[in-house]
């Protein structure tokens, strides 16, 4: 998922979501709820909005807020072979929701879906949020499903 709409580093340096974001973000959560999705682990960037974003949907979807992991590997210029070594080490979470921002979760989606991070383009919209479903992290995945803002919206949430 990428955060949603933040506020202008004038209005606010550490740039947290702006009163439209968090309606951004709220609807996206409560499309996942609506998917009856299930977290067993969730993972944030530590940037203010990212983690604003993970706070919303942790509690849309009941998923304890202290349980939110907050990781450098998720900024926007990291690596994301160095996340996916992460992912790799976390025993027993086959459900991640990863909070984050571009071109990182671009980057990681291409990596996930074809073994490369420039390989394939997943459009990511500010508060828009996919689905990669994996039998392993040896790769590739499957996009499951794809939800920019405006088809949660759309699902009535």
């Amino acid at each position: 998922m990428q955060h949603g709409p933040s506020l202008a580093p004038e209005e606010d340096p550490g740039e947290g979501l702006s009163a439209h974001g968090r309606e951004v973000v709220r609807t996206a959560a409560r499309a996942l709820k609506r998917l009856d999705l299930a977290l067993d682990a969730l993972i944030s960037s530590p940037k203010a909005r990212a983690r604003q974003s993970a706070e919303i949907v942790a509690a849309t979807l009941g998923f304890e807020s202290r349980l939110i992991a907050q990781s450098e590997l998720v900024k926007p210029m990291a690596p994301p072979g160095e996340l996916l070594d992460h992912l790799r080490n976390l025993a027993g979470a086959q459900r991640i929701l990863i909070v984050g921002h571009l071109p990182h979760l671009a980057r990681l989606a291409s990596l996930l879906l074809s073994g490369r991070p420039d390989w394939v383009v997943v459009a990511f919209e500010r508060g828009g949020v996919c689905r990669i479903d994996l039998e392993s992290l040896g790769l590739p995945g499957r996009l499951a499903w794809h939800l920019p803002p405006a088809a949660c919206r759309i699902m009535g949430a």
